[in-house]
């Protein structure tokens, strides 16, 4: 599914006026479709794998979700292709946006909003947190939660 693109190099930087990709993370980042390149992994599940992506038609970097190759049955495919039908008609400040869906090389992706910063498990990690710090960081995440039950969808797999 991904393809090499050639000439990067890990320990450049990214110049947006003069470089097509950023440079800064793999060594030899790879292409999914003729739109994003995949600059680090971000996470795994056990359906698919997330990627942090530079989409070169609108030049920023999105989250790259695509099915692990162990899980790649048709089952597999549709599965994601209806999480980002559902995904697509949510809207809510602590959801996601889905941007793009597609198949390449045979392989469904799923291009969505790119969120900084640390996991819920990290963030608590890095420092103390008070109980208000706490309780607005869970209470943001069951807002989103609840905003997708309030639109009729079931999260199998949910991630603050």
């Amino acid at each position: 599914m991904a393809e090499r693109v050639d000439g990067a190099d890990s320990t450049a930087s990214w110049d947006p006026d003069r470089d097509a990709v950023p440079r800064h993370v793999l060594a030899t980042p790879v292409q999914v479709h003729e739109r994003y390149v995949i600059l680090d992994e971000l996470g795994r599940g056990g359906m698919a794998v997330v990627h942090a992506a530079f989409d070169r038609q609108l030049g920023r970097r999105v989250a790259i979700k695509l099915m692990r190759p162990d899980r790649a049955s048709a089952v597999g495919r549709e599965r994601l292709l209806r999480e980002a039908r559902a995904l697509a008609q949510l809207r809510h400040p602590n959801v996601v946006d889905v941007f793009d869906v597609g198949e390449d090389r045979g392989e469904v992706f799923l291009a969505m909003e790119l969120v900084e910063g640390p996991s819920l498990r990290g963030w608590l990690a890095a420092a103390p947190r008070s109980r208000t710090a706490c309780l607005a960081m869970f209470l943001g995440a069951g807002r989103g939660l609840a905003a997708a039950h309030t639109a009729r969808l079931v999260h199998r797999d949910f991630k603050p």
